[in-house]
């Protein structure tokens, strides 16, 4: 997936591996046309009692599906 992309999910905290496309990471799912992140499973997030700040958000222009759970 795109830098500023990875560089979001990685500042979510998501425990990633940061050394592989994200578009291979667990929980997220990318166009195959644009690369783009397109698709995250963030159920866990509340789970843990994470703050979201939408700001975090900002990177996916192409976002079409968020699971909260």
């Amino acid at each position: 997936c795109w830098k500023e992309q990875t560089d979001a999910l990685l500042g979510l905290d998501l425990r990633f591996e940061s050394d592989t496309d994200c578009c291979q990471w667990e929980r997220i799912k990318c166009d195959s046309s644009t690369g783009r992140v397109a698709r995250l499973n963030l159920y866990h997030l509340l789970l843990d009692g994470y703050l979201i700040n939408y700001s975090d958000f900002f990177a996916f222009k192409d976002l079409k599906s968020l699971n909260w759970g």
